[in-house]
């Protein structure tokens, strides 16, 4: 049994037998290709002066995250507990940057206790809340995060920039609080600027028209205020439709559509939020057909997995590409097929007009794309138990449960 063009290597003696069987579902990360995806973001980075940190949302793994921080990437953290588990996993404080909307006064607190090393502020409020609470030993530097009111093409619930989104505060709120803040002789002043304008992004013009909004922006500013950091978020897309034709994404292309917009001798570093970009592809959801039912106009097949594993397609109809695990040939009947999971929700569907090999109860599928927003969104609903993680390093593939417990099927090819 092959894997189809992904691993190119036998399977079929890890399916001998029900004792050593894999159970599905279960998360097949590809460690290989994730230390490539690393290499080349890296490689980009310093080409370009760019400082990277990692979107902790996409994938809260401790073997990913282990990787990542090797790498020497820092962290984007929306909660405390991501912060927390950013620094049991190695990260220090001075590499954590704190975004997120609706920082409860709790986790400010902590934040700055911890003296990590940026809080992106996002609102008049939340800047009066930190002056006021401000420790005079703390090296926390506060930015403000703006809305560069710009509209990408990706799907409504993904868009951030615009200005009617919750995110930020306006170009206007961000001129007049630093004008007034100047008059004032305060203490505390933005050390610089968060700009994020939302996720799954392919075109590099929508990063291009982001930069020229900034230093719009920047020009309304007052002639006195200086400022040294810039933070162009993240949101740089990856390929859903044909993973295997593009499985590391354009970083190289993603920043030089930003860097020409700031000059290095005066914009010394530049700072990007990527997350899906880094983790999306190297990860996959393996699952087992259970029933498939007959309608007059579709088959519907019944997984072992859905929603609670795998959120997007639920959750803003996310279409991820899917294949058969089982070998086929050219003469193979193709059939459509709508691809359900087992929750009991019409919404715990992958999607419909599945063109796949004809299927029969008991194969193996894969999900692809699976690294980003599919464990770290993982429900509890109905209380199925969460699928076990399998990583291929090199040649070997190593399993753990979803308590980290490791499974003795170790193998060598």
């Amino acid at each position: 049994m092959y894997f189809n063009k992904w691993f190119n290597i036998e399977f079929s003696d890890l399916f001998l037998s029900k004792k050593d069987q894999m159970e599905t579902p279960y998360y097949l990360y590809d460690m290989n290709l994730l230390d490539t995806t690393l290499e080349q973001a890296q490689v980009a980075a310093e080409l370009y002066n760019i400082k990277l940190l990692y979107a902790i949302k996409a994938n809260t793994n401790p073997y990913i995250l282990e990787r990542i921080r090797k790498y020497g990437f820092g962290i984007d953290a929306v909660s405390i507990g991501e912060i927390k588990l950013a620094l049991t996993n190695g990260f220090q404080p001075y590499q954590i940057a704190f975004a997120g909307s609706g920082k409860t006064k709790r986790e400010i607190d902590e934040a700055l206790q911890l003296n990590i090393a940026t809080i992106h502020c996002e609102s008049l409020s939340e800047w009066e809340y930190i002056s006021s609470v401000y420790p005079t030993e703390c090296t926390t530097k506060i930015a403000l995060r703006v809305i560069p009111n710009v509209y990408t093409n990706t799907h409504q619930h993904i868009q951030t920039g615009g200005n009617n989104h919750k995110f930020g505060i306006s170009t206007e709120e961000a001129s007049r609080l630093i004008q007034k803040l100047i008059e004032r002789n305060s203490t505390l002043l933005p050390c610089g600027f968060h700009f994020h304008v939302g996720s799954q992004i392919t075109r590099m013009d929508y990063f291009e028209e982001l930069s020229r909004s900034v230093l719009y922006f920047f020009q309304t500013l007052p002639s006195s205020f200086s400022f040294d950091y810039v933070n162009l978020g993240g949101g740089l897309g990856i390929n859903y439709d044909d993973p295997d034709n593009e499985m590391i994404p354009n970083f190289t292309g993603w920043m030089r559509a930003i860097r020409p917009y700031f000059p290095q001798d005066r914009f010394p570093h530049v700072y990007l939020e990527p997350g899906r970009s880094l983790v999306g592809q190297c990860g996959k959801l393996i699952t087992e057909v259970q029933y498939i039912k007959n309608r007059q106009d579709e088959k519907i097949v019944i997984l072992d997995t859905g929603m609670n594993d795998l959120m997007r397609p639920a959750l803003y109809g996310a279409r991820h590409h899917i294949s058969p695990m089982q070998p086929h040939s050219e003469t193979t009947q193709f059939q459509t097929y709508t691809l359900s999971g087992p929750s009991c929700e019409s919404t715990d569907c992958f999607g419909k007009n599945y063109s796949l090999p004809e299927l029969k109860e008991g194969d193996h599928i894969v999900i692809h794309s699976c690294g980003a927003y599919a464990e770290s969104m993982r429900l509890n609903y109905t209380q199925r138990l969460a699928p076990s993680c399998v990583y291929k390093e090199g040649n070997n593939l190593n399993m753990y449960t979803s308590q980290r417990k490791k499974i003795k099927v170790e193998q060598s090819f």
